[in-house]
């Protein structure tokens, strides 16, 4: 856990500074959304493993781990004939769609595209449960 909150928050500081020196350099406000959606999601993935990982320990954690050592770890379950993660990816196009092209109705494809997320979000967790 240890080492995988480190890496996403040095990418997390990595797209940071990106997007400050995007938005420095170029007047493009997309490209500065878009790496600032990128640190701010990988923000949100090194709290999740903080906060529901606290009791796993790991034997990738320990210094003194082999690679042997990880034969047989359990990751964890995974839904593997869910039709769900597609509806995601269409409710996130439609959300990035309305932030990039559609000037006039960008705001109802955005609310579109982020009321599709949010439910997709709450079937994944009912499904998963």
């Amino acid at each position: 856990m240890n080492i995988a909150v480190r890496l996403f928050v040095s990418s997390m500081c990595f797209a940071v500074v990106i997007a400050l020196a995007y938005g420095l350099t170029t007047a493009d406000i997309t490209g500065v959304i878009f790496l600032g959606m990128m640190a701010l999601a990988l923000i949100m993935v090194a709290g999740y493993i903080v906060v529901a990982e606290r009791e796993a320990h790991l034997a990738s954690d320990q210094q003194e781990s082999k690679p042997t050592d990880l034969a047989g770890e359990e990751i964890g379950t995974f839904t593997l004939e869910s039709y769900w993660p597609i509806v995601a990816a269409i409710g996130s196009a439609t959300f990035l769609c309305g932030i990039v092209f559609l000037p006039g109705i960008s705001i109802v494809a955005f609310l579109i595209g982020l009321a599709i997320i949010a439910w997709t979000a709450r079937l994944f967790v009912r499904e998963s449960v």
